[in-house]
């Protein structure tokens, strides 16, 4: 999965044409009574099967081996630090932020090092590095997640 949480858009464009569709009945029924019954039916079904879209596609996401509720739930760009580590093959020991936006020092297996996810792709550097820009501090301890 390329997301963190993938979001079904034939479910979003389902509910809205379903909204339209039954602020339309409701509008045109003024006027033409006929339509109501039928529009009725026809809005609230499309809002029905896309409601049913939405949760078919929360339980794809939690099936989803590297989809993680309470990381993502708790802390999106830590959910998306530890998914890059993941993909790269290393094993996080823990997470913490920096007092810049979007860096995080990451302990993992092989070292210390800064991460920056503020970009398309992410860019690593040491952490003599971050300390030199005053991204860290040269004293700062990671505590773990």
């Amino acid at each position: 999965m390329s997301h963190l949480y993938q979001k079904n858009t034939l479910a979003t464009i389902l509910r809205w044409v379903g909204s339209v569709l039954l602020i339309l009945t409701i509008l045109f029924g003024i006027f033409f009574y006929p339509i109501i019954p039928a529009g009725l039916i026809c809005g609230f079904l499309l809002l029905g099967v896309a409601e049913a879209l939405k949760l078919l596609q929360g339980i794809y996401n939690r099936l989803d081996p590297e989809f993680d509720v309470n990381l993502v739930a708790s802390d999106p760009q830590r959910g998306a630090v530890s998914k890059i580590y993941n993909n790269l093959g290393k094993t996080v020991l823990s997470i913490k932020e920096t007092k810049m936006r979007f860096h995080y020092l990451v302990e993992t297996t092989e070292g210390k090092e800064v991460v920056n996810i503020g970009f398309f792709e992410p860019r690593f550097m040491t952490v003599e590095a971050a300390v030199e820009q005053g991204i860290i501090e040269g004293s700062e301890q990671v505590t773990h997640i």
